[in-house]
């Protein structure tokens, strides 16, 4: 079972500086697609190379008026396969058609948020742990307790002259992340870090 919660755990937590609380209609909150992306990307690899959505095809549907007199409109409907390295699945979204409207970019960010969803993505927002005062608070203090770390890491491998200081780094952000002081995010942030040094020391030791 642990196994089969791997990728969501490690990306069921939400960043509180990427999301907004959105209030007109109903009030929820809402993410930055474009960090999502990003941490899609993280996962799995540029948008299209191993994930993303195929087999588009939209249509658009006129909607009856609303039981509470509101007029009749047009939504855009997008169906669309979403594929990941371990499988994929159809997923349908749609959004009502406003004059002067990037309807269509907006469908399609809401249908990949929504695939994205299924996988456990940000799923701390879709349980309701946002309309948690307390737990907004815990979040963001791990966040700007990570971003810390992140600089110290950063700065502490960029200065390091040897391959033998960076393998030290690497080991070290292995061990505190076993002990669950970096989060997963930051972890791969480190590794990743101390990839790209070294492939400069191996270029140049004078980097």
């Amino acid at each position: 079972m642990e196994n089969n919660l791997a990728l969501w755990n490690r990306v069921d937590k939400t960043d509180p500086a990427f999301t907004k609380n959105v209030s007109y209609g109903r009030k929820y909150t809402a993410i930055d697609p474009q960090y999502q992306l990003k941490n899609a990307t993280r996962e799995w690899g540029p948008y299209g190379a191993t994930w993303g959505l195929r087999d588009l095809q939209y249509s658009e549907i006129e909607t009856p008026p609303y039981a509470d007199n509101k007029p009749a409109s047009t939504e855009v409907r997008l169906v669309a396969e979403f594929f990941y390295p371990d499988g994929s699945f159809p997923i349908v979204a749609s959004q009502r058609l406003k004059p002067d409207d990037d309807v269509y970019i907006k469908v399609f960010t809401h249908a990949r948020s929504k695939a994205l969803s299924l996988l456990g993505f940000n799923s701390d927002i879709y349980e309701g742990k946002y309309e948690d005062v307390k737990y907004v608070q815990q979040a963001k203090g791990i966040s700007e307790a990570m971003e810390s770390l992140r600089g110290k890491a950063a700065a502490a491998i960029n200065v390091a002259t040897t391959n033998e200081k960076i393998q030290d780094i690497r080991a070290k952000a292995t061990e505190r992340y076993r002990r669950n002081e970096i989060d997963d995010i930051l972890h791969q942030d480190i590794q990743l870090m101390c990839n790209e040094r070294e492939r400069k020391l191996n270029a140049d030791p004078k980097n």
